[in-house]
C-alpha cells in the first residue's frame, strides 16, 4: 500500500518542485529585472513624482512720463484660476472630454473594451456651445458668482472657455488655468480656506494693469489685452510673433516660456500705443523653479531660472502740457502735437475722442466698448497713424520751393480775382495784386495756383520730399502712416488716370491726393523755424536724438518766415485774432476741403481745420501741429488750441523772449 501511495505522489511531488522552481526563476527574474536592468527607470520615474516645477511671474514695467508721472503701473492683486479636472461639476463634462483625448487612459479601459466609443470632438465642440446655462446651476458657480460680485454667466462662459482650451490642447485637464477676474485678499482667503465648497479654484497671487490718469495720452500709452488664438498658435508652432505695424519688436518666447504654454495662452500682450510698440521691454520674462522631495519628506531646489520684471519705459510726454491740450480740444475730433526742436521729445501728442485704458484690462469692460466702438476711429492715433490733407499749410512748401529755384522773388505779385482763370480753381477772397508774404498772411490761393503751376508737379513732389513727406517719421509707436506725395506715377497706378494742370494747382494748396499726418506738418514747421538742423520727433526718453536739416538760402528763407509771422501777428492774417500776448509765434492756417461739393448739398461735410507753428519767433525752440476733424476754418479753431499749449510750454519752461518789434 505505501508502495503505491509512493508511486502516486512521486510524480505530484515532481510536477509541483518544478512549478515551484519555475515561479521562483520567474520571480527572480523579474525581481532582477526591476532591480537591476530597469532600476535606473524606476528610479528616474520616481524622481520625476518627487519632482514640482512651479512657474514665477514676473510684473510688467511701469510707464512714465518725462517728468516721473506714472500713466501706466501694475498694482497688486489676486487672480482666479482654475484646474478643471479637479472642479466639482455634477454633469460630467471634464470626463467626457478627458475620455475624448485620452480613451486608452487606464480609467477608460472598461469603456474602450466595451465598445463605447468617445465623443468625436467636432461634436464636443457644440456640446460645450451649449454647456453655459447648465453651468449657471451648478453649486460652484453660483457659490462663486455670490461670493466675488460676479454674474453666474460670466464665471460659466470663462469655465467653458477653459474646457475649450483643453478641448484644443493647448492645456492638460489638470493644468491651471487662469482666468479674467480679480479679487481682493479677503476673498482669496475665504476661497483658499473652503475647500469643500471651491474644489478646482485657485487665487493666485498676480498684477492688475492700471492706468492712473485715465484717458490721459490714451493713444500714446495704449492698453492690453489676451494673447489672441492666431498669435499663441503662432507662438507653439515659431517661438514668436510679429506685431502688425511693429516690425522690429517680435514678441519672441524665453526658454522658460517655450516648455510652459499653458501659462503663456493667458499672456497679456500690449494692443496699441507704447504698450504695444516696446511690448518686449515691458513685459518681462517667465522664470522657474524645479524642486524635489526626498523620502523623508525634505525638499531641494534643483534648478532654477529666476524671473525677470519688465523694463520701466519713461516717454517724452509732458502730463502738465498734455492736460491742456486735450483741454483745449475738448469735445472735438482730431490731434494736437508739440515737439522739441533741439531734442526731438515729443512733449505734446494727443488723439480725440479717446478712451480709457482701464476699461480693457481683462476683464474688459464689454458695454463700454461696444458704446465707444460707435466712435469712428476711435482706436487710431490720429498724430502719426492718419493722414489727412494739408490745406493751406502746404503752401509752406510750396513758397518755399518757388523762391529757392527763383521763380519767384519777395516782391513778385499776382493778381487775384478770385477764380483762377487757368484751371477755374477758386480763392476765398478777391486780393487784388498779392505778393509771397501777405500771399501767406491772408492765405490766398491764386498766388499759390500759379506758383505751383510754375513749379510743376515733379518739383512740388521732390520739395515735398524734402521736407519730411511721404515717408515714415520712425518714431517707433504702431501703424504710423508715411502720408501721400502726389504724382503723375502715382496717379496712374492708382486711379488709372493722367495728371492736369489742376492736379498740379491743387498740390499747391495742399488739396487733391496729398495727405499727411499732424506730426509731418508740426515738422514741416520746425524745419522752415531753423536755419541748422533740428531734431526728429521721438517719443522715448533713451531713443538716440536724429538730425535733420533743410538747406536753403537765407533769402528764401526769411521771407518765408516774415510771411509766417505775419499770419498769427498782422491784422489781416488768418489766425490773428489768437495772437499772444505772452510770446511771439508763427505758422499757418489750413482749411481743408474733403469733398467736392459745397453746403446744403447732403455729402457735404466741414473742411479739416489746421495750424502748423513754431515759437518762439526768432528763437525756435519748439513746432506745433493741431489739426481739428471738420472744424471749419483753421484760423478759427486750430489756432486756439495751438495758442494754449505753446502759452503752457512758455510758462511751465519760463521761456519767454522779447516781443518782435517794428515792421517784419
Amino acid at each position: 500500500m505505501s508502495a503505491d501511495l509512493s508511486s502516486h505522489t512521486a510524480p505530484r511531488f515532481a510536477q509541483l518542485s518544478i512549478i515551484f522552481i519555475l515561479g521562483g526563476a520567474v520571480l527572480a527574474g523579474r525581481l532582477y529585472w526591476l532591480q537591476v536592468i530597469e532600476h535606473e527607470r524606476m528610479v528616474n520615474q520616481l524622481r520625476q513624482k518627487l519632482t514640482r516645477t512651479a512657474i514665477t511671474l514676473t510684473g510688467r514695467g511701469s510707464i512714465l512720463e518725462r517728468g516721473g508721472t506714472v500713466l501706466a503701473e501694475d498694482v497688486p492683486g489676486y487672480q482666479l484660476a482654475v484646474v478643471p479636472g479637479e472642479l466639482p461639476l455634477e454633469m460630467g463634462a471634464t470626463q467626457e472630454i478627458e475620455y475624448a483625448l485620452y480613451p486608452k487612459k487606464r480609467k477608460y479601459t472598461l469603456l474602450y473594451r466595451g465598445g463605447i466609443q468617445p465623443t468625436p470632438k467636432e461634436e464636443l465642440k457644440h456640446k460645450l456651445e451649449d454647456l453655459e446655462p447648465r453651468l449657471m446651476q451648478e453649486n460652484l458657480v453660483q457659490d462663486l458668482a455670490k461670493l466675488c460680485n460676479l454674474p453666474q454667466q460670466k464665471i460659466a462662459s470663462a469655465i467653458v472657455g477653459t474646457l475649450q482650451n483643453c478641448l484644443q490642447g493647448w492645456y492638460y485637464l489638470s493644468d491651471t488655468q487662469p482666468l479674467d477676474f480679480f479679487v481682493d485678499r479677503h476673498i482669496a482667503a475665504r476661497i483658499l480656506t473652503d475647500r469643500g465648497r471651491f474644489a478646482g479654484v485657485l487665487c493666485l497671487e498676480s498684477a492688475i494693469r492700471r492706468y492712473p490718469y485715465g484717458e490721459l495720452a490714451a493713444h500714446v500709452v495704449g492698453y492690453l489685452g489676451r494673447l489672441s488664438a492666431q498669435d499663441y498658435l503662432a507662438l507653439r508652432a515659431q517661438g514668436s510673433y510679429t506685431v502688425p505695424g511693429v516690425t522690429d519688436q517680435p514678441v519672441v518666447l524665453n526658454d522658460v516660456e517655450r516648455f510652459s504654454l499653458s501659462w503663456v495662452r493667458n499672456f497679456l500682450v500690449g494692443m496699441s500705443g507704447a504698450e504695444l510698440a516696446w511690448n518686449n521691454d515691458l513685459r518681462g520674462q517667465l522664470g522657474r523653479v524645479r524642486r524635489a522631495r526626498s523620502f523623508t519628506g525634505g525638499e531641494r531646489i534643483l534648478e532654477e531660472e529666476v524671473a525677470e520684471n519688465g523694463k520701466e519705459i519713461r516717454l517724452t510726454l509732458d502730463a502738465d502740457l498734455q492736460r491742456v491740450a486735450e483741454k483745449a480740444m475738448a469735445g472735438q475730433r482730431g490731434a494736437s502735437v508739440l515737439f522739441d526742436l533741439d531734442t526731438g521729445d515729443m512733449l505734446v501728442s494727443t488723439s480725440l475722442p479717446a478712451f480709457d485704458p482701464n476699461r480693457f484690462t481683462p476683464p474688459a469692460d464689454g458695454a463700454y466698448i461696444k458704446d465707444i466702438l460707435g466712435e469712428p476711429g476711435v482706436f487710431v492715433n490720429k498724430a502719426v497713424a492718419a493722414s489727412y490733407p494739408f490745406g493751406s499749410v502746404f503752401k509752406i512748401i510750396t513758397a518755399t520751393a518757388a523762391l529757392e529755384d527763383h521763380l519767384i522773388d519777395a516782391d513778385k505779385t499776382f493778381v487775384c480775382e478770385h477764380v483762377h482763370a487757368r484751371t477755374h480753381l477758386k480763392c476765398l477772397g478777391h486780393h487784388g495784386p498779392i505778393a509771397v508774404e501777405e500771399a501767406l498772411e491772408r492765405s490766398c490761393n491764386i498766388f499759390f495756383y500759379e506758383a505751383g503751376l510754375a513749379l510743376g508737379d515733379d518739383r512740388l513732389h521732390e520739395w515735398s520730399l524734402r521736407f519730411g513727406l511721404g515717408q515714415s517719421l520712425a518714431t517707433g509707436l504702431p501703424s504710423e502712416k508715411a502720408g501721400v506725395v502726389p504724382s503723375r506715377a502715382f496717379k496712374l497706378q492708382r486711379y488709372g488716370e493722367m495728371w492736369y494742370g489742376g492736379d498740379t494747382a491743387n498740390l499747391a494748396i495742399g488739396q487733391g491726393y496729398q495727405l499727411g499726418t499732424p506730426l509731418q506738418a508740426a515738422l514741416v514747421a520746425g524745419l522752415i523755424s531753423r536755419a541748422g538742423e533740428i531734431a526728429l520727433p521721438r517719443y522715448r526718453l533713451d531713443h538716440p536724438i536724429r538730425k535733420m536739416k533743410l538747406d536753403l538760402s537765407a533769402t528764401t528763407r526769411e521771407v518765408v518766415l516774415r510771411g509766417l509771422y505775419r499770419v498769427v501777428n498782422h491784422p489781416g492774417g488768418t489766425a490773428f485774432a489768437h495772437r499772444s500776448s505772452l510770446l511771439d509765434y508763427a505758422g499757418k492756417t489750413g482749411t481743408a476741403d474733403i469733398v467736392s461739393v459745397g453746403p446744403g448739398h447732403p455729402r457735404y461735410k466741414p473742411p479739416h481745420a489746421w495750424f502748423a507753428g513754431f515759437a518762439p519767433f526768432g528763437h525756435p525752440r519748439v513746432a506745433v501741429a493741431v489739426l481739428i476733424e471738420n472744424g471749419g476754418h483753421g484760423g478759427e479753431t486750430a489756432a486756439p488750441v495751438a495758442k494754449a499749449i505753446l502759452e503752457a510750454w512758455s510758462r511751465k519752461y519760463n521761456f519767454a523772449l522779447p516781443r518782435v518789434t517794428g515792421p517784419l
